[in-house]
This record gives structure tokens, sequence and C-alpha cells, in this order.
């Protein structure tokens, strides 16, 4: 199952003003709005922001999910209503960011990047706002992997239902970590069945491992600046996000860092087995040429006496003896037995 390959390509031209929003083929977006207080639960689908921001006095909680990025004018709409930068609304829409934590004046940002497989693994940018009583979140495409978060709202499992903001954004991003543990877990399980293969000595498809060291080459670059996103949250020094929700994001600090730690063995696994193989390649050839020097040099001596009593040679005494075929047949054979025992006891056989 190897990762699907994207190039990441900047929207806007080389020399474009800071901030500009570009027009993007992307998905036709839905707004799916959960307002929730610890004894009260709203859900509902929308095509703007007008009702969900009626209900920021009633609960205490309000997440309104973006999913499709192709209604810019709605991405401007949400610029105004709560005084985005547009280098922030810029970073939403070009969905290569580098996954990171920003704080203003009147909301933070987070961006990371969630990992699925269908069957295909993939990646996607999720984009998530914190502002008083709202966490926004924007998505390139449908399907995530926040559908057991939503159910825990739904439910009242947990203490979500009782947190503010904060810790809302913690859940997200403990459900984006979570969500790469089956993908690593199925690398390292490839992994194995190609080691496997590899000391049965059955078929081994170096394509295979290539492909491999690129899903974990890709899982890589994805994790590693998570751990510094993760470390600005834990120190923001703001009092935007609880202490108490803090210590839950050691706990997804905690995650990162095992998943990291997996990825980077599997990387060395992924080389040692495509050493191996290579290595293992090459002495099968070596045996193969030994083998291929040793007929030769066994034959060499044969062919010389052979050449030697080949040519037309007129005053030749062997030519004229009765015995003399005889007697190079078994001078051959001698050869032949003595640099097979000598071989033997040099232990080239």
């Amino acid at each position: 199952m190897p990762i699907r390959k994207h190039r990441f390509r900047r929207k806007s031209k080389p020399g474009a003003v800071p901030g500009t929003v570009i027009e993007s083929h992307a998905h036709d977006t839905k707004v799916h709005v959960i307002a929730f207080s610890s004894d009260e639960l709203r859900e509902f689908e929308c095509g703007g922001f007008a009702e969900a921001m009626r209900l920021a006095n009633n609960f205490s909680v309000v997440w309104i999910d973006l999913v499709g990025l192709a209604n810019i004018k709605l991405l401007q709409e949400f610029g105004k209503l709560f005084d985005i930068h547009n280098l922030t609304l810029e970073d939403v829409v070009n969905v290569h960011q580098r996954p990171k934590f920003e704080t203003f004046n009147k909301y933070r940002y987070v961006v990371t990047r969630m990992v699925s497989q269908d069957p295909e693994i993939r990646t996607e940018q999720i984009s998530i706002f914190q502002a008083k009583n709202f966490v926004i979140t924007f998505q390139e495409r449908p399907g995530d992997c926040l559908g057991p978060l939503r159910e825990r709202i739904r439910r009242g499992k947990g203490i979500v239902r009782n947190q503010q903001t904060d810790y809302l954004v913690y859940a997200i991003l403990d459900s984006v970590f979570d969500h790469y543990f089956p993908v690593v877990d199925w690398v390292g399980d490839q992994l194995d069945a190609q080691d496997e293969t590899l000391m049965n000595g059955s078929q081994f498809c170096l394509r295979d491992i290539h492909r491999l060291r690129s899903s974990i080459l890709e899982l890589r670059r994805w994790l590693r600046p998570n751990r510094e996103l993760l470390n600005q949250l834990i120190r923001d020094e703001s009092n935007h996000i609880s202490k108490d929700t803090k210590v839950h994001l050691r706990d997804c600090y905690d995650h990162v860092i095992q998943l990291q730690e997996s990825i980077e063995s599997y990387r060395e696994v992924c080389s040692d087995l495509r050493d191996f193989h290579l290595s293992a390649v090459s002495n099968k050839t070596n045996e193969v040429m030994k083998t291929l020097t040793i007929v030769s040099t066994i034959f060499i001596p044969l062919s010389f006496l052979a050449g030697l009593y080949g040519m037309n040679f007129e005053v030749m005494p062997e030519l004229h003896w009765r015995y003399s075929y005889f007697v190079l047949l078994a001078v051959m054979a001698a050869i032949v037995v003595g640099f097979f025992v000598w071989f033997r006891r040099r232990g080239w056989f």
C-alpha cells in the first residue's frame, strides 16, 4: 500500500501580493456545526456563519467544521467575522503548509496533517482556529478521522462536553495523531513480512522495499514538525490554554514522539533489508562467478593439451605411438582429479 504521492504547487504566482487568496479547484464547501455545553447539544448543517454565530450566547463551545475549500467568498466572510489575517487565510487555501501554531490577538491558529488509508495512504491538511467560544476547522475534502470525537460529543462520553475550546482543540489533535498509529503499524507489518520473505529465501521484491521506504520518509516528514507544534502549545503563556489541557497536550506530545521513534526504527530496518538483499544478490553472483572460475581453471590445462596435440606438425613422436591417445586422456583425467582434490582442500567446494 504505497503512499499517494502529491506534488504541492503554490497557487499564487511568484511576486503576488502576500495574503492573496486564490480561487482553487477544490471540493464544494459544506459547513457542519456542533454547539454544545455540559447539558445541551445542537448539531446541524448550514450554508454560512450567521446561524452559528447566534449560538455563542447559549453554548459554551461552537464547533464549525468547513469541508471543502472551493467557496472563497465564504472564507473571506469568515476572515471578516473573526478578524483573520490575510496571510492566515492564504495558509488555509494553500494546503501544503508545514504543521505549526500561531497566536494572534483574537484567535489561535493550528495547522497539521491528517493521514488515512483508502486503501492508499494519503494525507490532507486540517486548519484549526480557536476563538472565544468558537473552534473552526477547515478540511480539504469529505471524510476525516474525527468521527469518533463527534460521537463522543453527541453521547456525552468523556469530559469534552464539560470543557472549553482549548480542550476541543486538543481532542482534535489527539484524534489526528491517534490515526497515525494504524498506518505506522501497517508499515511495521509489511517490513516484518518482507524480512521473513528474505530470510526464507523466497522471491524478494526490491520495488516493495523502495515503496515502503518512500512511505516511511513521507510519514517522517509529516510527523516531525508536530513536536515543535505541541511544544509551542504546551509552553503557551496566554490564558487561552488551561493547565489541565496542557497536561493532556503533554500526553499527545508523548504519542508523537512514540510515532516518530517507530518511524525512525522502521526507516533503519528498511535500509537494513535493502542492504541485506543487495548483499545476498552480490553473494549469489559471487558464488556463480566462483563456480565458473573453477570450471574455467580446470579446463585451461585440458584446452592447452588439446590445442598442443591438435597442431599440424609432422614431427610429433606421440602421434605415431599406439597408446598416445589413451595416455593423453589419462593425463587429462589426472589433471581434473588433481584440481578437484586441491580445490576441496582449499575449501572452495
